[in-house]
């Protein structure tokens, strides 16, 4: 078994979703280097079922749930755990069908470093079918979704508790403490959909 890498002053929050009955999940660190892991919480959870689930509820399909906000503490392998469930469940209010789940609109995450270890990613899924023609998202609604990403990475930071990118992983290797650099900006390099083929049903978890 790999060694556990710490990164000190840090949290990750997992956003679990259900889309088309399938479990779907989007991983995002933050730092509470001036604060506290428990203090963090509602403060992140807030921000992001105000800010981000709620301006994106309208475009995602019926079949789309965001169930919970799951933090862990990643400064041991023992740190505390919590479950933020806040004004959840929270359910698409689309009435069309959302585009299949394996299609995916892709946020890369900046830092103001360069490489692998200072940048990262999430892909969106259960969006409503009118967003996408001929595999390109609609130019106006990738750029509502990255307005309402930057309203968020500027809310957590106003409330002490930065977005980051983390890396445990360092040239193939185990870092001994992981690194985790503030993200400055949240970008999408094309309008093109992406696969997540793991998130279809019967494939994934």
């Amino acid at each position: 078994m790999a060694p556990y890498v710490p990164v000190p002053g840090t949290a990750q929050m997992e956003a679990r979703f259900t889309v088309n009955g399938q479990l779907v999940e989007n991983v995002m660190y933050f730092s509470y280097e001036d604060s506290s892991f428990v203090e963090l919480v509602p403060s992140v959870g807030n921000a992001y079922v105000d800010i981000i689930a709620q301006g994106l509820q309208n475009s995602w399909g019926p079949h789309v749930t965001l169930r919970e906000l799951y933090f862990t503490d990643l400064a041991s392998a023992s740190g505390p755990t919590a479950t933020y469930t806040t004004l959840l469940p929270i359910v698409g209010g689309g009435v069309l069908d959302e585009l299949p789940n394996g299609v995916a609109l892709v946020l890369c995450f900046r830092t103001a470093q360069r490489g692998r270890s200072f940048r990262g990613r999430n892909y969106l899924c259960g969006f409503i079918e009118t967003l996408a023609v001929q595999s390109q998202y609609l130019n106006t609604f990738v750029a509502d979704v990255l307005n309402l990403y930057e309203t968020f990475r500027l809310a957590v930071l106003a409330e002490g508790y930065p977005w980051q990118v983390v890396s445990r992983i360092e040239n193939g290797a185990p870092r001994t403490t992981g690194v985790s650099t503030a993200v400055t900006a949240v970008a999408n390099t094309t309008p093109a959909t992406r696969s997540q083929r793991r998130r279809n049903p019967g494939i994934g978890t």
